[in-house]
């Protein structure tokens, strides 16, 4: 982002760092938001054709086409919207706290094939909640994934799984499955559109802080949002079903943990409409 933002409108760059110096030394909640805002805005209003000769915002765009992206003015809107993200309230106040200023935070965008998810869940392959390395720790949700990792209202499913490797190491449970939380999300996101714009920023990984989530990702069409309806949600009121899905996303973790050398793990995934699992 830092570098379009200098080679499409440099004088907006320099507006832009003058902001966040006047950001990390704001009080007031109301000047900070405003701000923030202003920001945004900077990056909102880049024009590709101001920069279109040069050699890096060139790739971009003939990579879209080779992957098949070949609405331009959509998926530059998209592009634009996820890197304006590092200036979410969220985001700001989440990185100044760990000591972390906006313009140590590089924002890249990550562009994936969506998968038709039917449910999404995310995977702590050691338990967040209490430290305990034998339980693998999961949060799921109807539909995409966003709904999950974003800060859209209501609880996910949540649960924990005793890893099979500790049970054989001796580890005493009452139960391998366990359900923490039943979902609550009253809403779902659906998108029959082939990609999503994600974030990836050099701040969502930092040791000791969990950055994802903090800020945006955009399909390159808009998503429809629909009502749950949880007494029809199989992952609710059909048992062998929930724990057939418990089962086989902690044995996901386990077997991505292994395969990182014990490594504790952050995963996200999704099962298809076609009944498939997938790592994203």
């Amino acid at each position: 982002m830092e570098h379009v933002l200098q080679v499409c409108d440099p004088h907006g760059h320099a507006r832009l760092t003058r902001l966040i110096n006047r950001l990390h030394n704001t009080k007031k909640v109301d000047k900070m938001a405003a701000r923030l805002y202003k920001c945004k805005q900077i990056v909102l209003s880049l024009q590709y054709d101001r920069g279109q000769a040069d050699p890096l915002i060139k790739q971009i765009r003939e990579k879209l086409t080779v992957f098949g992206i070949t609405d331009w003015p959509k998926a530059w809107q998209a592009i634009k919207k996820v890197w304006a993200s590092k200036f979410n309230e969220r985001a700001f106040l989440a990185t100044k706290k760990i000591g972390v200023r906006l313009d140590k935070v590089y924002m890249a965008v990550l562009i994936q094939t969506i998968v038709k998810a039917e449910y999404a869940y995310v995977v702590h392959t050691t338990n967040p909640t209490n430290g305990e390395e034998s339980e693998v720790y999961v949060e799921a949700c109807r539909g995409l994934g966003e709904a999950l990792v974003s800060d859209m209202p209501g609880a996910a499913l949540s649960f924990t799984v005793v890893k099979n490797k500790a049970i054989k190491d001796g580890v005493k449970c009452d139960k391998r499955l366990k359900v923490n939380s039943y979902p609550n999300k009253p809403i779902e996101l659906i998108s029959n559109s082939g990609f999503i714009f994600r974030s990836d920023s050099n701040s969502e990984d930092l040791p000791g802080f969990a950055g994802a989530g903090l800020f945006d990702s955009y399909a390159l069409e808009d998503e429809t949002h629909k009502r749950v309806s949880y007494s029809s949600d199989k992952l609710v009121n059909d048992t062998l079903f929930r724990e057939d899905f418990m089962s086989k996303v902690g044995e996901i973790g386990e077997v991505i943990e292994d395969v990182y050398d014990g490594e504790p793990q952050d995963i996200e995934g999704a099962y298809s409409t076609d009944g498939k699992f997938y790592v994203v």
